[in-house]
């Protein structure tokens, strides 16, 4: 026994040694998580939750991520529940290793706590599958860099399974449901375009039993755009290397829409006074987030 407690305790020290806590990805990031799929897949009980991470924005003089979420099913893509919309905000206190939720209906809770030990029981807001208990922490590498992973697990059997929370991800069961109450599945996590982590149960971001995707649908990735900050003063040029057609949007940093186009190859965006932007790019399929700044 005390040959195990020595290891426990030199794995935990081995994190902790040269380690730096990793935030979640702010305006720019997209979760895509499929919810409560059965076999065989059934819509309405099979269904898709795309949650963009967009501009900034003040409650209550604190600074938030807006979070806006679309609902669609997962069998077919193009059969949307329910449009994007405003669906809280996101605070994150990186001194505390916390991440909260501001809900409209609730106000701020607690979403994440990356201080947890080993043993922790972990409690939530938002599942009827809380508590559950950190079984195992160790490291995993993503994108070149140590993250902790937490295991976390069902140990009242209330929904069972196992999920992780991961620094700089959040849980593998989706960004705002840390207790998987609903089966879910974090499919993918993309910061301005480019995919941070992947089920690795799964292929690409889409649904897998999406029958409605057209063929050869691109990821929105650095393969299908290119955004050209002060290509001319006070300009912003956004090229498409698709056929796709997408809505292009950009907002100020206080989250005022300042102008929208429609654009198929390329376009521009003119007149802008120095400071920071979010250049939004929405198709059918894809959302894309991209912070530029003008100088």
């Amino acid at each position: 026994m005390r040959y195990l407690v020595y290891n426990l305790i030199i794995s935990i020290c081995s994190i902790n040694v040269g380690y730096a806590y990793i935030p979640l990805p702010e305006g720019g990031s997209v979760y895509k998580t499929i919810y409560y799929c059965p076999q065989p897949p059934i819509s309405q009980f099979c269904f898709l939750i795309v949650d963009s991470l967009e501009s900034d924005t003040l409650i209550n003089s604190v600074r938030y991520t807006k979070v806006y979420r679309k609902t669609q099913d997962a069998l077919c893509s193009t059969n949307i529940f329910n449009p994007y919309a405003y669906f809280g905000a996101i605070r994150q206190d990186t001194l505390n290793r916390k991440v909260f939720f501001n809900s409209p209906s609730t106000g701020d809770q607690l979403l994440y706590d990356f201080s947890i030990s080993m043993g922790d029981t972990i409690y939530s807001w938002f599942s009827i599958c809380a508590p559950r208990v950190v079984t195992a922490v160790d490291q995993v590498t993503i994108q070149g860099q140590q993250r902790i992973r937490y295991k976390l697990e069902d140990i009242n059997q209330v929904c069972g399974g196992i999920f992780y929370l991961i620094e700089g991800v959040g849980a593998t069961s989706g960004l705002t449901d840390p207790m998987a109450s609903l089966g879910s599945i974090l499919l993918c996590m993309s910061d301005s375009g480019n995919v941070v982590y992947r089920d690795s149960g799964y292929v690409t971001c889409n649904s897998p039993v999406d029958t409605c995707l057209a063929v050869n649908i691109p990821e929105l990735t650095e393969e299908v755009y290119i955004v050209y900050p002060n290509i001319y003063p006070s300009t912003i040029k956004v090229e498409l290397k698709t056929n796709l057609k997408f809505k292009a949007s950009i907002y100020n940093v206080s989250g005022n829409l300042i102008q929208m186009k429609n654009v198929i190859s390329e376009c521009y965006f003119m007149d802008l006074l120095p400071g920071v932007y979010v250049v939004s790019l929405q198709s059918e399929y894809n959302v894309f987030n991209q912070k530029i700044i003008i100088k």
